[in-house]
């Protein structure tokens, strides 16, 4: 069958696996979507905006700098994501986590039993997924886009 060879990626996170347990996102491969299925109403201005707040997260230790980024901007990465995601297995993040003030231990009971993400994936739900696993989401994005390594090693483009 003719088409690209991987339409599709899968991002596993053992490392948030309890044992046994299996966590992954399958996403559309973005390098093999039209341009116009991954925009989300930001202009070329909140293109750039968001551009820089990326630049200066990667120079400060993954931190974005307060203010660069808007609950606006948040609020359509999570539709860019949800607009990828064609399946998962993960625990929604935001679950309440309750311990016993005397012992230290969690207390398990309906209201703290952590569960599965449903299906489609939505934006409000794309915000309850794990960091780990927004920040996989963004780099296969941001692989549409590669910044450009300067010869030098400088990291100036001009």
């Amino acid at each position: 069958m003719p088409g690209y060879a991987n339409p599709v990626i899968t991002l596993r996170f053992p490392e948030l696996a309890e044992e046994g347990d299996n966590i992954y996102v399958v996403i559309r491969n973005p390098r093999t979507m039209a341009a116009g299925e991954l925009r989300a109403g930001a202009s070329k201005a909140d293109q750039e905006r968001i551009a820089a707040a990326q630049a200066a997260a990667e120079a400060n230790g993954g931190q974005v700098p307060d203010g660069m980024v808007t609950d606006e901007d948040e609020d359509r990465g999570s539709a860019i994501m949800a607009k990828l995601i064609l399946g998962w297995r993960v625990w929604d993040t935001t679950v309440p986590v309750k311990i016993d003030p005397g012992t230290g231990d969690l207390i398990h009971d309906d209201e703290t039993e952590p569960r599965l993400l449903p299906l489609p994936a939505t934006p409000e739900l794309v915000q309850r997924l794990p960091m780990p696993v927004i920040n996989a989401i963004g780099q296969e994005i941001a692989k549409m886009n590669p910044t450009p390594t300067p010869a030098d090693g400088t990291g100036r483009t001009s």
